[in-house]
């Protein structure tokens, strides 16, 4: 996963690919192609005021509490998790609501200082039950990080092993 530069512009839809594979109890495997929206989390709105019923992101649908704004929640959920971060300015690749829904199995934010270095990530899962948890990943030199993993996700796979970024 490439770190976004903090000088990005955004709002910016990014395009990707999506890859699944999984070798038993049955070999599947997929790969299609995935649009996301890059944007800052203190500026959340991608559309204009007119077509924001169609496409949007709400706060409620990621970390922390419901009542909040976005940046809001982010920054309330690093320090409840004991995060020095200043998260000066926080970046999120996700999926947007569009006509009301939205799945989002995976959002990162990236969280930069004020001098625009990368201070780490939080990667938030998502599954198909509507719970989500929230993995604090502090980046190396290289730019990557790991988090082990300690939520459910899918019945094909325990709750063991690791993510990396």
């Amino acid at each position: 996963m490439t770190v976004p530069c903090r000088e990005m512009s955004v709002p910016a839809l990014v395009k990707g690919e999506v890859r699944h594979a999984r070798f038993a109890p049955i070999k599947h495997s997929f790969r299609y192609r995935a649009h996301q929206w890059l944007i800052d989390i203190d500026s959340p709105d991608i559309a204009p005021r007119p077509l924001r019923a169609l496409v949007s992101f709400r706060a409620r649908d990621h970390v922390g509490a419901v009542r909040g704004t976005l940046g809001e929640n982010v920054r309330a959920f690093l320090a409840a998790q004991g995060v020095s971060w200043t998260a000066s300015r926080v970046l999120m690749l996700a999926n947007a609501r569009t006509f009301g829904y939205v799945f989002d199995p995976l959002t990162v934010f990236w969280s930069y200082a004020e001098d625009g270095t990368l201070e780490g990530v939080l990667a938030e899962v998502h599954n198909t039950h509507g719970e989500r948890h929230g993995y604090v990943v502090e980046i190396n030199e290289e730019g990557v990080g790991r988090a082990d993993k300690t939520f459910y996700v899918s019945p094909f796979f325990g709750v063991f092993g690791d993510y990396q970024l």
